[in-house]
């Protein structure tokens, strides 16, 4: 069933110039967390846009590359500052929203490409990286969220990748890239970006052929994590001294898509984007060993226990999905078919309403032909009154609950033993099916109607009971 659907998007991509993008196939590869007054604010970084959330995955919002003024093959970097402020970078520079519905650039932020941008644990302190362009690289840092920019050290002859403050110090930066010839180099400062030195390079990673900081301790600002290249494969290097020396922790035969770190430092997961692989965790120096969840990784991030995962539509039925087991059991958060298009917060009149609107139909249509039906989103997801005008994605039908309820077998195998099941306390799954065991706790839409309740909760007990009652 996959295969068509496939095909189609890869048709509708290639005939649809507002779908196409730039050419890309429809993923997310990038994520971010951050608490908000209405729940977690999320936002992904996709290769046909950023995808956002300000309520912790019950509606989400699509905001194309033309309105950040980012498009083709490059990918953003994005951060989420104190005050709620997203940034991200472009290939003309840094751009921020503090409304989802305009995107500026920041006062002293060049038009110039940049590459990384991380921040401190208080989301105050923030450090981007200009290039990389092997001649004029340097570093831009802020105090104040993001709001001013001001440059700091210059980094000339290197072809800058990564920038990392760490959680618990601002002060301290970490800095990867590599020369002219190749070699990788790793870099640190010691006063917030002002300036650096090196710190290792070559041979030092291990027979890793590149240097990509994934990241720094929570708690310890000398504890640092690099993805290296070996091979088809990714090694995860570890460095306990700032990153003088480094210890080999794991490799993964497939790209190693995601890593995470616990909020005390005490779990790190690594994800694959091979799905024989999946998610592996290590806990309290533990050597990594598989989750439950069978998935092809494309990301991870944890935020306050929940650890949030980019999946690939096509094979495993959702965008991004939510655990609260470490990964045992991931639940799908974001469909393709679910995504409603501009923030629904954005007035026609603002700029990426006007941009992203009359982009959204031919994009929703795509996004629908690549939706792998494991999940039906009208049922499972709260979609309509935010759709853009015109779009039918909020019509909920029987006959796409009933394809869903007959999926659930195959896409509980996909991420987890357990994982299409309700959330404790759902009234209408307990009515539909008495004596049920009581599943792990959700954080996404482990059922449909389990994330959002209501009408779509009694339309999937009613399917559930009369296909129960058509199998009896």
């Amino acid at each position: 069933m996959r295969r068509p659907r496939v095909a189609a998007v890869l048709a509708l991509l290639a005939a649809t110039p507002a779908a196409r993008g730039n050419g890309r196939f429809p993923t997310g590869g990038y994520l971010v967390a951050a608490p908000g007054p209405a729940g977690d604010h999320v936002v992904v970084r996709s290769t046909f846009g950023l995808l956002s959330t300000h309520d912790g995955g019950r509606t989400w919002g699509w905001t194309c590359e033309d309105a950040t003024s980012s498009s083709g093959m490059f990918d953003a970097s994005i951060a989420i500052a104190v005050d709620g402020r997203v940034l991200a970078t472009t290939p003309r520079g840094l751009v921020a929203t503090t409304d989802g519905c305009a995107w500026t650039a920041p006062a002293g932020s060049p038009v110039s490409p940049l590459v990384d941008i991380s921040q401190d644990a208080t989301r105050r302190h923030l450090v981007t990286a200009l290039g990389p362009t092997g001649t004029d690289d340097a570093l831009l840092r802020s105090d104040d969220g993001g709001a001013h920019w001001t440059l700091a050290a210059s980094l000339p002859g290197l072809y800058t990748q990564t920038v990392e403050v760490a959680p618990s110090d601002p002060q301290v930066v970490y800095v990867s890239g590599f020369l002219g010839d190749g070699t990788p180099v790793l870099l640190r400062s010691d006063d917030g970006g002002a300036s650096v030195r090196e710190i290792a390079r070559g041979d030092a990673f291990l027979g890793g052929t590149s240097a990509f900081i994934s990241g720094v301790d929570p708690t310890d600002p000398a504890v640092l994590y690099v993805r290296a290249a070996d091979g088809l494969g990714t090694l995860l290097l570890r460095s306990g001294d700032h990153g003088a020396t480094f210890t080999r922790l794991a490799r993964t035969a497939g790209v190693m898509a995601g890593f995470a770190l616990s909020d005390d430092g005490a779990t790190v997961w690594i994800g694959s984007n091979d799905r024989s692989e999946g998610i592996l965790r290590s806990r309290a120096g533990e050597a990594f060993a598989r989750t439950g969840a069978s998935l092809s990784v494309r990301c991870l991030r944890q935020l306050r226990g929940t650890l949030y995962v980019c999946a690939d539509q096509a094979s495993d039925g959702f965008l991004v999905g939510c655990s609260l087991d470490g990964g045992d059991h991931v639940d799908p958060m974001l469909t393709a078919a679910s995504l409603t298009g501009p923030p629904a917060e954005c007035a026609p009149s603002t700029p990426v309403a006007s941009v992203c609107g009359p982009q959204w139909p031919a994009q929703r249509d795509a996004l629908r032909a690549l939706d792998a039906g494991a999940l039906d989103a009208a049922a499972c997801f709260d979609v309509g009154p935010t759709d853009a005008p015109g779009s039918d994605t909020g019509d909920a039908t029987a006959r796409d609950a009933a394809a869903m309820v007959a999926d659930l077998g195959a896409q509980r195998d996909a991420v987890g033993s357990s994982d299409i099941a309700r959330s404790s306390g759902d009234a209408a799954f307990d009515a539909a099916t008495p004596g049920a065991p009581v599943p792990p706790r959700s954080c996404g839409c482990a059922v449909p109607g389990g994330a959002s309740r209501g009408a779509s909760a009694a339309l999937l007990a009613v399917l559930l009971a009369r296909r129960r009652r058509r199998v009896l």
